[in-house]
């Protein structure tokens, strides 16, 4: 070996840039795989579970020309160590303020990984998006909503539905259960749809582009920090900001037609870091950098 080469230890893996963020999924069908965000890639590996030492393979690379900020795991992600009817699908957050979907599956049913094709849909740019710094992204953990992902940032939270239906009357609909208790039958309908398996790629043979996610914005007063779902929660986040302060947030109570309060509208539990809050009283200007998240097998703590 030449003086100048560096001996790589036994398991490690070697990105080809700077490693910028690094996200494992959390499913039960998918603890084997682990999403790596660099300079203008996103590599998904796959661990070898029966080795004594780590040993990784690299299985699907997505090249989304800008730097990784964020990654979220789908909670319908399948890893093909669990599954022949495996299934990859991830949310990233690009240091350009957009965000990607990316779709990694096998061409043909109960394929093998190595005949599999992967897809990158860009969204967000533009008016519908963010327009300043994304910080975090994550997917609605409940079976219910398994097609919305939540993004946060210095400019509030967007909630954005990855596969919209689009009506009779060619509009996109978010796709979002009516919560004043009457006939949802439609949007029952609506979900059987989104919740089922992710649409086949496209492919640049046919003719129509898939239809763009749909996104409900809810304002903030303060930058966002971190954001997180809960499996036993279908409509609530746990949100925190740059001031110090928890929230959660029950997406569902929609008051666009306010936009200065409507995270008022939204809040059900508010708390407050005390650091922060005696800043605020003293004249000080608050700088939380902290997050928050609930522990995963309870939605209590």
């Amino acid at each position: 070996m030449a003086d100048n080469e560096l001996q790589q230890p036994a398991g490690s893996y070697v990105h080809p840039t700077d490693v910028h963020c690094v996200r494992a999924c959390l499913n039960e069908d998918a603890l084997d795989l682990l999403a790596v965000g660099g300079e203008n890639t996103v590599e998904i590996l796959k661990r070898n579970l029966e080795a004594d030492t780590p040993v990784f393979e690299l299985v699907a690379s997505f090249h989304v020309a800008t730097r990784v900020r964020a990654i979220a795991w789908s909670p319908r992600t399948v890893s093909p160590s669990a599954s022949r009817k495996w299934f990859l699908e991830l949310v990233v957050a690009g240091a350009d303020n957009k965000l990607f979907l990316l779709l990694h599956s096998p061409k043909q049913p109960n394929g093998d990984i190595t005949d599999a094709e992967s897809e990158v849909r860009p969204f967000g740019g533009g008016l519908s998006g963010h327009h300043k710094r994304i910080n975090d992204i994550c997917f609605c953990t409940s079976e219910t909503y398994q097609t919305h992902v939540a993004s946060i940032g210095d400019d509030g939270l967007i909630l954005w539905n990855l596969y919209p239906r689009i009506n009779e009357a060619g509009d996109l609909s978010f796709g979002q259960h009516s919560s004043d208790g009457g006939d949802d039958t439609e949007e029952e309908d609506v979900f059987q749809t989104i919740t089922s398996k992710a649409p086949k790629p496209y492919h640049k043979s046919e003719n129509t582009l898939p239809p763009q996610p749909t996104a409900y914005i809810i304002k903030f007063p303060h930058p966002l920090h971190s954001i997180a779902s809960h499996p036993l929660s279908a409509n609530q986040f746990m949100v925190s900001d740059s001031a110090g302060t928890v929230f959660i947030v029950d997406w569902t109570k929609l008051d666009s037609d306010k936009p200065s309060t409507m995270w008022k509208g939204h809040r059900v539990v508010e708390l407050v870091d005390p650091r922060a809050l005696t800043d605020r009283l003293t004249g000080g200007k608050p700088s939380w950098t902290g997050g928050a998240s609930w522990k995963y097998d309870d939605i209590n703590v």
